[in-house]
């Protein structure tokens, strides 16, 4: 695309008749060399100045009223998107010379430009000198029949080049917005709307066929697109056929070379690493082609095959990328468990993705028996979101479970010995992780609770009647720093009815926040759901954050039972025995 517009900006410039572009306030937007040349001044000088403050109106140029006609005819083009031609004009002009002000005779034009939603945006002005014209005029009085009627066909053939000005200045604005709209198209369906739109109003021609080469099978049937464009209406059809069966681009698509006819310009469609169809411009008689038409309908096939391999080239790798997402989302799933149901405590769990990002990361939950028989559960995050931080949280996760499992050592030595293994097996990668394990308590029904924290959030005690405590000893440092760091167990007894939730910093942490405030938050609103089970406060909690989670989110909760309450374990857990819900 920026091919093309460099292309059209080159055209625009290198056109012999003088042009001005203004904004719809009539401010200078641009003006090619013939115009800056025939008028003496610099386009850096009159670019981004009010037309009038470039060019001030002289006494001459007013009418007799003191109106502007100039401006008049500016704001017409403007408003009523009509084109415009003026009487013969006088605006005086400094010699380059003498630097002496030069009384100069001028043909003016002006023309409105449309936008993409077809409001007029911008207004065109043409001018031409005719200060000879009119000198010659005058210098031979003798003569005023000859002069008249050399006139009269001077007029005549001013008014035959403005028409064709007026056309050629359509065409520009038709091509320059069809260049504009194929750059911004989302859509193989918009690019047909452009072509057939203002791709017609630019060449001028009755109708157009699109052929494409259909990206998986080049071989197999066209894709084929025919447009008519007339006074009553606009009809576009789609079907399916064979490459022998379109006649205006067979030549096109089987030679990759140009065609015209006496009634039909044809031009093939490719990009940088192929042939991607044909295009064709017809007309309903024969005439004769000129080489401005051929020159217009092959740039706007550069244009349009480059939107074409654009859009393919998106197309290919969202679909690529769409992949990569579910091999490493499905990889993140695999690992994520359900989480072991021990006969006297319940567990919940639950995952999401964050609201903003892909669906994988580096959070994680773990929950399992030791080989002496206690509860554990861990909760853990991996620095990133991609799918190198989803495989590190897989290693961390299983060496974790493998250490956990053959030692009878508390957690904080169990995290001490995985912060080794880490850095002995060059695993990479930083993560936080809370580490808890449940065995018997002192009193009846009661469990006693051994945790260590490494960097993460502190875990949340939910007492029986209701009420939510953060269990806040300082969170030591991390995994994947210093093996050689000290850390610390931490010991509570949970009485009947009493849980602890663990969770990762996705549910609490906000890029306008401090996370403190998001603890808070967290400890109230538990507090204010006093008789919510457990598995409802994870999926309350989950809705609440809806949108607004920069993080993944990992929550995993224990409850000690009471006997009466472990029958009713499926009750309280929707789908306990199926795949932790992710959400």
């Amino acid at each position: 695309m920026a091919d093309a517009v460099r292309d059209f900006a080159a055209l625009f410039d290198g056109l012999p008749a003088a042009f001005l572009v203004m904004d719809r306030e009539l401010v200078i937007v641009e003006a090619n060399h013939a115009y800056c040349r025939l008028l003496g001044r610099d386009r850096n000088q009159l670019i981004g100045r009010h037309v009038f403050d470039a060019f001030p109106p002289t006494p001459e140029s007013l009418s007799e009223d003191g109106g502007n006609p100039l401006e008049t005819a500016f704001l017409r083009a403007r408003d009523e998107g009509s084109t415009e031609s003026l009487p013969l004009f006088t605006y005086d002009v400094r010699d380059p010379t003498t630097g002496e002000l030069v009384q100069r005779w001028w043909s003016l034009v002006c023309a409105p430009l449309p936008g993409a939603d077809g409001s007029t945006d911008h207004v065109l002005q043409r001018i031409e000198d005719v200060t000879d014209y009119v000198r010659n005029r005058e210098d031979d009085r003798s003569h005023t029949r000859d002069v008249e009627a050399e006139l009269f066909v001077r007029l005549r053939e001013v008014e035959s080049a403005r028409a064709a000005e007026r056309s050629a200045a359509q065409r520009v604005s038709a091509l320059g917005g069809a260049a504009l709209r194929l750059a911004q198209a989302q859509h193989q369906e918009v690019l047909i709307e452009v072509v057939a739109g203002l791709g017609l109003e630019a060449v001028g021609a009755a109708s157009v066929e699109i052929a494409l080469v259909p990206l998986l099978d080049p071989d197999g049937p066209l894709d084929l697109w025919q447009v008519t464009n007339t006074a009553e209406r606009r009809v576009t059809t789609r079907g399916e056929l064979a490459r022998d069966q379109v006649s205006h681009l067979a030549t096109a698509l089987r030679t990759g070379l140009r065609s015209i006819e006496p009634e039909c310009i044809v031009v093939p469609l490719s990009a940088g690493d192929g042939p991607l169809g044909a295009l064709a411009f017809c007309w309903p008689e024969t005439r004769a082609i000129p080489d401005v038409d051929v020159d217009l309908v092959e740039t706007i096939a550069v244009q349009y095959g480059q939107a074409v391999a654009r859009l393919r080239a998106r197309e290919t790798e969202q679909a690529v990328a769409a992949d990569a997402v579910s091999m490493s989302e499905a990889l993140q799933r695999s690992l994520l468990t359900e989480p072991r149901q021990p006969e006297d405590v319940l567990v919940v769990a639950r995952y999401r993705p964050a609201a903003q990002r892909a669906q994988i990361g580096g959070d994680w939950y773990d929950s399992f028996r030791t080989a002496d028989g206690r509860t554990t559960l861990v909760v853990g995050d991996v620095s990133g979101h991609d799918e190198e931080s989803a495989a590190v949280m897989g290693q961390v996760r299983n060496l974790l479970r493998g250490i956990a499992y053959c030692s009878a050592a508390g957690p904080a030595t169990v995290l001490t010995r995985l912060d080794h293994a880490l850095v002995d097996l060059d695993v990479g990668g930083l993560a936080t992780s809370v580490l808890l394990t449940l065995q018997e308590g002192p009193g009846e029904g009661e469990r006693t609770m051994h945790w260590s924290n490494a960097g993460a959030p502190p875990p949340l005690l939910r007492s029986p009647d209701g009420s939510a405590t953060l269990l806040q000893p300082e969170p030591e440092l991390l995994l994947g720093l210093d093996p050689e760091t000290g850390r610390s167990d931490h010991r509570l007894v949970l009485p009947l009815g009493a849980g602890v939730l663990l969770f990762t910093d996705g549910l609490v942490e906000r890029r306008d926040a401090d996370i403190e405030d998001g603890l808070e938050w967290l400890r109230h609103t538990v507090s204010g759901m006093p008789h919510h089970s457990l598995a409802e406060i994870c999926d309350e909690l989950l809705r609440m954050v809806e949108g607004y989670a920069e993080d993944d989110v990992v929550l995993l909760g224990v409850q000690v039972l009471a006997p009466a309450d472990i029958d009713l374990r499926s009750v309280a857990v929707p789908g306990a025995t199926a795949r932790p819900r992710r959400g």
